[in-house]
């Protein structure tokens, strides 16, 4: 187990290196907002195991709000944080039963 870790280790990090390093700005970009995507969709798994519409709501939010990040434009990442919390507190009282 851990030799393998430390083979992937040893793989992963020079390549890593090398795109953040060496590679171009749209390539580290994307990279990170994969890593971000893969994040939320564990996060949206844990916090929602029973229920498939919570985790693709949290899921499809999660990659608005990065792809709008993603763009580095100021006036895209705040309208997609705007319509998110919107979209949740509208999720909320219309859509969730018990609360």
């Amino acid at each position: 187990m851990l030799r393998a870790r430390l083979a992937t280790a040893a793989v992963a990090i020079p390549l890593l290196l090398a795109l953040f390093l060496l590679g171009p700005l749209w390539g580290v970009t994307a990279f990170v907002a994969v890593i971000a995507v893969l994040g939320i969709a564990e996060l949206a798994t844990m916090a929602f195991p029973d229920d498939r519409r919570e985790r693709v709501a949290t899921l499809a939010a999660g990659a608005l709000l990065v792809a709008a990040v993603s763009t580095g434009n100021p006036q895209w990442t705040v309208a997609a944080l705007l319509g998110v919390v919107f979209a949740a507190y509208a999720w909320v009282l219309l859509v969730v039963p018990d609360f």
